[in-house]
């Protein structure tokens, strides 16, 4: 996928339709789907032993699903996107899984205080924001990173893309 990211940074020409950049972008949609496709093949017990690359593996794939999900370009089809597969399906498969993996783990307690429910929480923090943008951005029928304030995302990047999950310093 981070070799077809290239795509990411603009078009490589002036034109409309610029191939090559749609099939960057396809490609880096084929991997994701790949991976995620990888992922979810496994049982919930299974995510016990993820690693911290893992988890940055994971954070890269959903982030860049997000991206492909909202971008505003004539010539990239968003719906084709989310209809193959869609962000908001994948962090609730995800809050399934390591609700599931707390429960197997014997890590779960009342209070949600465990590796597996601060993750749980964040990742459906992530896909609320997340959500209320997509509808945004489908109601208005807008590029949704225009009218971007970045300090809404300040906290959810700080808690999702930090290391506070792992530690427990949240």
């Amino acid at each position: 996928m981070i070799v077809h990211e290239v795509a990411l940074m603009g078009k490589t020409a002036d034109t409309v339709l610029d191939l090559h950049h749609i099939r960057l972008l396809q490609a880096c949609l084929d991997a994701i789907v790949a991976w995620f496709t990888a992922l979810f093949s496994l049982s919930p017990g299974e995510f016990i032993n993820f690693s911290t690359l893992f988890t940055s593996q994971l954070r890269h794939c959903i982030g860049m699903l997000f991206y492909l999900t909202t971008l505003d370009d004539p010539s990239w089809d968003k719906a084709a996107v989310r209809n193959r597969l869609n962000v908001l399906d994948v962090l609730d498969t995800m809050r399934s899984n390591l609700y599931l993996s707390a429960e197997i783990a014997g890590w779960q307690n009342d209070d949600g205080d465990d590796q597996f429910g601060r993750v749980h929480a964040m990742t459906g923090s992530l896909r609320d924001f997340w959500g209320a943008r997509i509808t945004q951005m489908d109601a208005a029928n807008a590029d949704p990173l225009l009218d971007f304030d970045p300090a809404l995302l300040q906290n959810i990047e700080a808690d999702w893309f930090g290391m506070q999950w792992i530690t427990g310093s949240m």
